[in-house]
């Protein structure tokens, strides 16, 4: 059976939506506060990509386990070029609201039910390598949206009610790539056969009841603490340097460039681990032990914070502690496909939405230090890792055996298929 296509415009959309989410880090509150908005307001105007997110990323996984993917992406593609031209438009409409709203509509767009298409195209044995692309794209992203706004430090134009410079271009190149999205999906994306048997309709408890039988919940968790990481990572560094190292968004943009790139090493080191036989529980374990130690650093760097900081130090550690997320987080999402079976749009949906939900809490922790109190990022993002290891251990034996029982029934059905094609011959 031939693999569809459409890998390559699953990876690009993994990583436009996290530059989506994270584009606007270095210049949203200068937008926000442009249009009377508080600090307050600014922290719930990033909230609402998430929220966004949360709202209707279990709908549209549901629909595209019932009726395909080829609709569902297209309508989140739509909503979420609405929402950065909405958000860009704010500046023209003259309102806090619309910004707001513009980043709810992106969130609620971004719900493309990305992973589901690759754990219907592709075997039990390559969800691993495929989900740590698809995380690789992701966390890149994130990185890489803040320096993007290099390309437009200098941009001031105005068109008409087009206001094109460095805060509404958050919302225009977002909006821009849901296009370029919107076409590529609409001719480049096949739609996959289903690898397992499709979801009995009506059905809802079964799902959850295999979650919660095979311990893949634990691995709903690490996604969880994981981008509550980067998240409060993402929020604190750009303030930080600017107010240490007196550093200007161009500088700050190069910085979230070179993050990208170790996230992108790290990523390609647990790809190269599942490649030499590494089994994908196995590399989670060994990545939360990495990340533990990453955390601890991360917090001691960060207990004085933000008035006596070794920025030396800080950069250090968020560097290690970047790189440490991006070793596991594919075999994460490999091995919770594995467990998912037929339900690959609901339980995946679960997945991204606990992966998306700690972008808040993130961002809360880290701006509570920025506010002086650095105590919650400080016990939050060791102890939410130190959570995940026990958790990851008391669950390990269900989790290989999910993991088996998926390679061998793939294989099963393949023998069936092999020998119907015989008969038939």
């Amino acid at each position: 059976m031939a693999t569809p296509r459409g890998l390559a415009w699953i990876l690009f959309a993994n990583l436009a939506i996290a530059v989506d989410y994270s584009m606007i880090m270095p210049t949203g509150w200068q937008y926000v506060a442009s249009l009377g908005g508080s600090e307050l307001f600014y922290g719930a105007t990033i909230a609402a990509f998430p929220i966004g997110r949360i709202v209707f990323m279990m709908p549209i996984g549901a629909w595209s386990d019932r009726k395909g993917f080829f609709s569902p992406f297209r309508v989140a593609n739509a909503i979420g070029l609405l929402g950065g031209v909405v958000y860009g438009l704010s500046s023209a409409l003259g309102s806090k609201w619309f910004a707001m709203l513009g980043r709810f509509l992106g969130g609620c767009g971004a719900t493309l039910p990305l992973s589901a298409w690759a754990a219907r195209s592709y075997p039990p044995q390559k969800r691993v390598q495929i989900e740590s692309y698809q995380k690789a794209a992701q966390l890149i992203g994130v990185a890489l949206g803040p320096a993007l706004n290099a390309m437009f430090v200098k941009l001031d134009i105005k068109l008409g009610i087009l206001e094109l410079n460095p805060l509404t271009c958050a919302g225009y190149f977002p909006a821009l790539l849901s296009l370029v999205m919107l076409l590529g999906f609409m001719y480049g994306v096949d739609e996959p056969p289903s690898v397992e048997a499709p979801l009995v309709p009506g059905s809802r408890v079964e799902p959850l009841r295999r979650l919660s039988a095979s311990g893949a919940w634990c691995l709903i968790f690490n996604a969880f603490h994981t981008n509550v990481q980067i998240s409060a990572i993402d929020t604190i560094v750009a303030p930080l340097t600017a107010r240490h190292l007196g550093w200007s968004l161009l500088q700050n943009s190069a910085l979230f460039a070179g993050l990208a790139l170790i996230s992108f090493a790290g990523a390609v080191g647990g790809i190269i681990a599942t490649k030499r036989g590494l089994k994908a529980l196995t590399l989670v374990k060994i990545g939360l032990l990495l990340n533990m130690v990453s955390a601890t650093l991360i917090s001691i760097s960060l207990r004085n914070a933000p008035d006596v900081l070794d920025m030396s130090f800080v950069m250090a550690a968020g560097v290690f502690g970047t790189w440490a997320t991006l070793l596991y987080t594919g075999a994460n999402g490999g091995l919770y496909q594995q467990a998912c079976g037929d339900s690959q749009g609901f339980l995946g949906a679960l997945y991204t939405m606990a992966f998306a939900s700690g972008r808040p809490l993130g961002a809360l922790v880290g701006g509570a230090l920025l506010d002086e109190n650095p105590l919650p990022l400080c016990i939050t993002l060791p102890g939410l890792v130190v959570l995940a290891l026990v958790l990851q251990f008391v669950s390990s034996r269900r989790l290989q055996q999910a993991e088996d029982q998926a390679i061998l029934a793939h294989d099963m059905r393949q023998q069936g298929g092999n020998s119907n094609l015989a008969c038939e011959g």
